[in-house]
């Protein structure tokens, strides 16, 4: 019964930000703050300076943003990314103890999703720190969703990790017979012993709302088989949608519209880290939105609506009940509104030229230095 419930809810909120996105306008966003050539100098002023202190990119932005906001919220952020540091740095050393033949980006990978944990355990009044399940559950993408998007692997050898994960998922536990699932299984392990789930069933549904959404996302390989992106969309906003939402069932008990609000934020990481890899997609490895703009001749059109469904996301964010949640909501409007115009910045010979110049008297920093 609740495994049939949470398909149900899962199924509605794909729905919901499925069409969220393609309602959102492909017109040039008119909330954006306009800055100067001076404001933008003096910025990069700021970021270098922060760049001598923090050597993490991602981390450089987000401390960036949070020193923009002003007040009590700007501070309180900041306390966040303090925490956030200290967290990050007792992961990576636990990771390299875990298993030392990880590569600095895989560590790197699995430190996002450690941030994104962090920052939904501010917006629901938690304390800030490493658990053991999200220790697990952020070490658990190099070991899963890199080897199902790895070329190198046959199919049949994704279909038997696939399997093996969905039995492991259900409870059924059959012993590893590669070091890869070993490895899966410890990481598992960990969660189940924080959080049984005979007790808590809503951390169980939630990996394995992420593992369908993953093992469906294979649709995505290539050019996504021919299909239509009315086919294709509602693939990356599951995938994106699960993912954070099982961050936030580790992070504590959610309401039904908290779970809502978390599940379009996992949408929005997940599109903006599509245009980000854009260059990586364009190449055939991957289908995402935004390769598939490239080759209709809308990529323009198609960031505009990124740019424009932040802010319905960020605004869905502020809900009662979650303490932190204005805070988060500022931070991820600013942090991903920056990370996209960077992601245009770096693939700025893929838009016109007059675009890339719109998008630069709406950036704190210019497009020449967030290309550096």
């Amino acid at each position: 019964m609740i495994e049939e419930s949470f398909h149900r809810a899962v199924r509605r909120l794909t729905s919901k930000y499925t069409t969220l996105w393609f309602d959102a306008s492909g017109n040039p966003p008119l909330f954006l703050r306009r800055f100067s050539p001076r404001e933008q100098r003096a910025r990069e002023k700021q970021i270098d300076a922060l760049r001598r202190r923090e050597p993490l990119v991602r981390k450089r932005i987000i401390a960036f943003i949070a020193r923009e906001i002003p007040g009590r919220g700007g501070a309180r952020l900041r306390r966040l990314l303090d925490d956030c540091g200290e967290t990050g740095e007792k992961f990576v050393s636990r990771a390299r103890k875990f298993d030392p033949s990880l590569s600095d980006a895989e560590v790197h990978q699995a430190l996002r999703n450690l941030w994104v944990f962090n920052s939904l355990q501010f917006y629901l009044g938690k304390p800030v720190r490493l658990t053991p399940s999200a220790f697990a559950y952020s070490l658990l993408y190099p070991y899963t969703d890199n080897c199902l998007d790895d070329g190198r692997e046959t199919n049949r050898e994704r279909q038997a990790l696939l399997r093996w994960l969905s039995q492991q998922l259900s409870g059924h536990l059959e012993p590893p017979d590669t070091v890869q699932k070993a490895g899966i299984a410890t990481l598992l392990d960990m969660i189940r012993k924080e959080y049984p789930w005979s007790r808590r069933p809503d951390v169980q549904q939630g990996l394995l709302a992420i593992h369908r959404a993953q093992v469906r996302a294979i649709q995505l390989r290539g050019t996504g088989g021919g299909k239509g992106e009315h086919a294709l969309i509602p693939l990356t906003v599951e995938k994106g949608g699960t993912s954070v939402l099982a961050d936030g069932f580790l992070a504590g008990r959610l309401s039904s519209t908290q779970a809502d609000a978390i599940f379009g934020y996992g949408v929005l990481l997940q599109l903006v880290d599509d245009l980000q890899d854009l260059e990586e997609d364009v190449d055939g490895s991957r289908s995402s939105p935004f390769s598939r703009a490239i080759r209709h001749g809308t990529l323009e059109g198609i960031t505009n609506r990124l740019f424009n469904l932040t802010g319905v996301i960020a605004r869905q964010l502020k809900i009662p009940g979650s303490t932190g949640n204005n805070h988060v909501a500022a931070l991820v409007e600013r942090s991903c509104m920056l990370m996209i115009q960077q992601a245009v910045a770096q693939h700025s010979h893929l838009y016109r030229r007059a675009y890339v110049s719109f998008v630069n008297r709406y950036a704190p920093v210019r497009m020449s230095y967030l290309r550096g």
